[in-house]
């Protein structure tokens, strides 16, 4: 019987990575911030090994924190505290989540890691079980976002990675589990992909009637899985994020160089506080306020855009505004 158990990767990408320079491709945006990669569940024999990769600017000391808790929040077990500091723009180490640590869950029972490397933020759900987990042998991988922004009043996109072991096109299933704050699945979602040989990428849109099903009965996790002919090949967690949405406007669209221009930022749904980063598109420093003023000088036509990430991690970027300069 194939086990359930294999490493999953969560992927958050941090207010630091904000800072980037503008143009880069969805792609590249990805592959910044933190990376964390952990078992599927963490036995009480030990051998829990969290790996965990972080981007940062070189020499920034960031402090590194870890801490098991359970999923009603009552109980609170730190695991990890320590610094890092890069040397090279970024840093990695590993800990472990020693029998000790599992000692106030009960077998079973469902748990939350939660890391904080410098100002990011990831989280992830797992199972308390009595022997350490097999590696999942199938050879597939499912790569999931740490925090999935999702919505109650329209459908929601959700973009995932395959790692397919075939070496043709497959079908397969992706289904989503909605769970709640005790683990019960409250609704489903089966979305069929082709998988491609090695990695693909699948957006998949979730539709309103089962997102809003979620939310009014208290879903706050997502645990997605690749079936294929009924068989769970991967899976991975991601936490929830509610309705965030951001939308912008500016005093003027359209002057003479230099032009003085007020930007304005509305946020709502997701968690408090958020981090605001606003590429002015003309090459100058991003902006990192809600309302900003920025100073356009010499000809040209502008895309200004805004990327918004909350306090659980969950990014959204705004429709693009145009100022034509002359």
């Amino acid at each position: 019987m194939r086990s359930r158990a294999m490493n999953f990767m969560m992927t958050v990408t941090a207010a630091v990575a904000l800072l980037a320079a503008s143009g880069a491709s969805a792609a590249e945006d990805a592959e910044r911030g933190m990376t964390l990669s952990a078992p599927v569940a963490l036995s009480v024999q030990g051998g829990n090994r969290i790996h965990w990769r972080a981007e940062a600017l070189p020499g920034v000391s960031l402090l590194v924190h870890f801490e098991l808790l359970s999923c009603d929040g009552q109980v609170v077990v730190p695991v990890f505290d320590g610094k890092a500091v890069p040397a090279s723009g970024s840093v990695e180490a590993s800990f472990e989540v020693a029998p000790e640590h599992l000692s106030a869950f009960a077998l079973g029972e469902r748990v939350l890691l939660e890391g904080r490397v410098g100002p990011w933020r990831t989280s992830g759900e797992f199972e308390v079980v009595a022997a350490a987990p097999v590696p999942e042998a199938s050879g597939w991988t499912l790569n999931v976002p740490a925090t999935a922004v999702v919505y109650s009043t329209m459908d929601s996109g959700l973009t995932f990675r395959t790692v397919s072991p075939k070496s043709k096109p497959v079908s397969v299933n992706l289904k989503l589990k909605f769970r709640n704050l005790k683990g019960k699945i409250v609704a489903n979602w089966t979305y069929p992909v082709i998988a491609l040989p090695g990695e693909s990428v699948h957006t998949v849109t979730v539709p309103l009637s089962v997102c809003n099903q979620a939310k009014l009965k208290g879903a706050n996790s997502l645990k997605t899985v690749i079936l294929k002919n009924g068989d769970t090949k991967a899976q991975g967690q991601s936490l929830l994020d509610w309705d965030l949405v951001v939308s912008t406007s500016s005093d003027k669209t359209q002057g003479t160089s230099p032009l003085n221009v007020s930007f304005t930022a509305l946020v709502s749904g997701g968690n408090a506080p958020y981090v605001f980063d606003w590429d002015f598109g003309d090459g100058t420093s991003h902006g990192n306020t809600q309302n900003p003023n920025h100073l356009f000088v010499g000809n040209g036509i502008f895309t200004v855009v805004l990327r918004v990430v909350d306090s659980r991690g969950g990014i959204v970027t705004a429709a693009p505004l145009t100022i034509a300069v002359q």
